[in-house]
Protein backbone atom coordinates (compact mmCIF):
# COMPACT_ATOMS: atom_id res chain seq x y z
CA UNK A 1 0.00 0.00 0.00
CA UNK A 2 1.36 3.46 -1.11
CA UNK A 3 0.74 6.69 1.06
CA UNK A 4 -0.75 9.02 -0.66
CA UNK A 5 1.17 11.73 1.51
CA UNK A 6 4.50 10.95 0.89
CA UNK A 7 4.88 13.47 -1.61
CA UNK A 8 4.08 16.18 0.67
CA UNK A 9 6.46 14.95 3.49
CA UNK A 10 8.90 14.82 0.63
CA UNK A 11 8.18 18.57 -0.46
CA UNK A 12 8.74 20.02 3.02
CA UNK A 13 11.87 18.39 3.43
CA UNK A 14 12.75 19.58 -0.34
CA UNK A 15 11.78 22.83 0.81
CA UNK A 16 13.77 23.16 3.81
CA UNK A 17 16.92 21.87 2.06
CA UNK A 18 16.30 24.69 -0.39
CA UNK A 19 15.86 27.04 2.91
CA UNK A 20 19.03 25.98 4.01
CA UNK A 21 20.76 26.02 0.68
CA UNK A 22 20.03 29.95 0.21
CA UNK A 23 20.97 30.18 3.93
CA UNK A 24 24.57 28.81 3.25
CA UNK A 25 25.18 31.14 0.32
CA UNK A 26 24.09 34.39 1.93
CA UNK A 27 26.62 37.16 1.69
CA UNK A 28 26.19 38.69 5.39
CA UNK A 29 26.10 37.73 8.68
CA UNK A 30 22.37 39.00 9.01
CA UNK A 31 21.70 36.81 6.38
CA UNK A 32 22.47 33.69 6.97
CA UNK A 33 21.17 34.43 10.54
CA UNK A 34 17.92 35.25 9.33
CA UNK A 35 18.02 32.05 7.05
CA UNK A 36 18.42 29.88 9.66
CA UNK A 37 16.00 31.12 11.66
CA UNK A 38 13.30 30.98 8.90
CA UNK A 39 14.20 27.64 8.22
CA UNK A 40 14.02 26.74 12.03
CA UNK A 41 10.84 27.85 12.43
CA UNK A 42 9.85 26.12 9.82
CA UNK A 43 11.38 22.87 11.27
CA UNK A 44 9.81 23.11 14.34
CA UNK A 45 5.81 24.13 12.58
CA UNK A 46 6.79 20.78 10.55
CA UNK A 47 7.66 18.47 13.98
CA UNK A 48 4.43 19.94 15.82
CA UNK A 49 2.46 19.46 13.00
CA UNK A 50 3.97 15.62 12.81
CA UNK A 51 3.54 15.20 16.46
CA UNK A 52 0.03 16.45 16.39
CA UNK A 53 -1.33 13.91 14.11
CA UNK A 54 0.85 10.91 15.04
CA UNK A 55 -0.99 12.09 18.86
CA UNK A 56 2.39 12.54 20.70
CA UNK A 57 2.16 15.91 21.51
CA UNK A 58 -0.86 18.20 22.60
CA UNK A 59 -3.35 20.19 19.21
CA UNK A 60 -2.50 23.63 19.21
CA UNK A 61 -2.87 26.05 16.78
CA UNK A 62 0.37 25.78 14.72
CA UNK A 63 -0.59 25.50 10.78
CA UNK A 64 1.73 23.47 8.14
CA UNK A 65 3.19 25.87 6.47
CA UNK A 66 1.91 26.16 3.04
CA UNK A 67 0.02 23.43 3.76
CA UNK A 68 -2.93 24.31 5.92
CA UNK A 69 -4.97 27.23 5.91
CA UNK A 70 -4.49 30.30 7.24
CA UNK A 71 -4.39 33.84 6.03
CA UNK A 72 -1.91 35.90 8.40
CA UNK A 73 -0.13 32.46 8.55
CA UNK A 74 0.69 31.89 4.90
CA UNK A 75 1.24 36.00 4.40
CA UNK A 76 3.59 35.76 7.02
CA UNK A 77 5.84 32.81 5.73
CA UNK A 78 5.35 34.25 2.30
CA UNK A 79 7.06 37.29 3.40
CA UNK A 80 9.86 35.56 5.28
CA UNK A 81 10.78 33.37 2.45
CA UNK A 82 10.96 35.88 -0.05
CA UNK A 83 13.47 38.30 2.32
CA UNK A 84 15.53 35.44 1.81
CA UNK A 85 15.50 35.11 -1.86
CA UNK A 86 15.74 38.87 -2.32
CA UNK A 87 18.30 39.35 -0.34
CA UNK A 88 20.43 36.54 -2.32
CA UNK A 89 19.79 38.52 -5.94
CA UNK A 90 20.63 42.42 -4.27
CA UNK A 91 23.79 40.07 -3.52
CA UNK A 92 24.34 39.51 -7.32
CA UNK A 93 23.73 42.66 -8.54
CA UNK A 94 26.38 44.46 -5.77
CA UNK A 95 29.13 42.00 -7.27
CA UNK A 96 28.39 43.66 -10.81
Amino acid sequence: MVCRFSRHHFNAAGFVLRLLYLAERQTTIFGRVYGYGVTGVFIFHIMVNIGMVIGIMPVIGIPLPFFSYGGSSLWGIYHTTLYISQDRQVAKTELK
